[in-house]
């Protein structure tokens, strides 16, 4: 898994920065699946994959921040996906902005 934080040049909020980086995605050859919202943290997230790399990365843009951030998981499979999937939403609900 890899944390990243960006600032941002425009003003975001986490809808538009998921739908944002899936398209840059998609111009990179993976097949994006459709950001879906995370209730429990207000993040999106999205499974992406190029038949070779097998992701999942969530993006939250805690409002007011300037700064997008996201949570990517890296697998070499679907299935090993899959087992770490838990592992990175107790991870993702773990992300707090300190204030």
């Amino acid at each position: 898994m890899l944390f990243a934080a960006e600032i941002l040049e425009t003003e975001l909020d986490s809808q538009s920065y998921a739908l944002a980086t899936s398209k840059k995605l998609e111009k990179l050859g993976f097949r994006v699946r459709a950001p879906q919202l995370h209730s429990a943290t207000g993040a999106y997230w999205m499974d992406f994959d190029n038949g070779k790399s097998f992701l999942r990365q969530a993006v939250l843009v805690p409002a007011d921040s300037g700064t997008g951030y996201s949570l990517t998981l890296s697998t070499n499979d679907n299935r090993t996906r899959g087992k770490l999937l838990r592992a990175f939403d107790l991870s993702l609900r773990s992300i707090r902005r300190k204030r």
